[in-house]
């Protein structure tokens, strides 16, 4: 386990995985305007153990739609395993846990307060809280050193995601949305691609498993595909330069 000095560290190759955070192009501006945010807030995120301040909001997937994209670094899988520690339907990835999931990306919530970012699904109960951020480096290091001798990577999920009728569902609610003026067509298309991947893809199905990996694949496939798309990079050249979300 690294723990990164600075913003420059914590960039380089392995040290934020795929499967633990979601880098978008609003956090590299964020992070463009100030270089220590990314190492003040992402001290240590492993095996369901993180340090936070109060404030947690530069950080995460709430940007990604505001710049037309979706997470693309695991954000959505780590959405998934979140929420499904938090909402014990039976079965994991129900349509309701997807439908929250999709709102807390879809609609870019931003969480004000470690606590809100608890209920939103960013931190899971274990995760630890530290209100005073001077404070934050000690209590990560002691978090690394007292998990150093007895740490055990961990296991690899599966998820049971609705599938093509869950899309459905959303398909629905966002058509009326853009009917009634709420939001564009290009928000659409974002929560189209956001819904393919919540609810499994190809492959999803009430009875049928889907693993990490195929997850990260199709967030990967859907983020590229977007990152093609005229009006997302209307959006990402409009924050860079603005430093606010353009609506189109």
């Amino acid at each position: 386990l690294t723990l990164a000095e600075s913003a420059k560290d914590a960039l380089k190759p392995g040290l934020l995985s795929s499967a633990g955070h979601a880098l978008d192009a609003y956090s590299l501006y964020k992070c463009s305007q100030d270089p220590d945010s990314l190492t003040r807030q992402v001290c240590y995120w492993e095996n369901g153990t993180s340090v936070a301040f109060q404030v947690f909001s530069d950080i995460g997937v709430a940007g990604s739609v505001g710049v037309g994209l979706i997470p693309g670094a695991g954000g959505n899988l780590r959405m998934l395993s979140n929420l499904s520690k938090k909402i014990k339907t039976g079965i994991t990835g129900t349509l309701p846990l997807v439908q929250k999931a999709f709102e807390t990306i879809g609609f870019a919530k931003v969480a004000t307060s470690a606590k809100q970012a608890m209920s939103y699904g960013y931190l899971v109960d274990n995760d630890k809280i530290i209100i005073n951020r001077d404070h934050i480096m000690f209590h990560a290091k002691k978090i690394i050193s007292d998990s150093s001798d007895n740490y055990k990577a961990p296991e690899i999920e599966s998820f049971k995601l609705p599938g093509s009728a869950g899309r459905l569902a959303i398909d629905v609610q966002a058509k009326s949305m853009v009917k009634a003026g709420k939001i564009s067509e290009h928000d659409a298309l974002i929560g189209n691609k956001l819904a393919y991947v919540l609810t499994g893809g190809d492959k999803g199905g009430m009875f049928t498993a889907v693993n990490e990996q195929y997850l990260l694949d199709i967030e990967r496939e859907a983020f590229l595909s977007l990152c093609g798309e005229p009006k997302t990079l209307d959006r990402i050249r409009y924050m860079l330069t603005k430093g606010k979300p353009l609506r189109n």
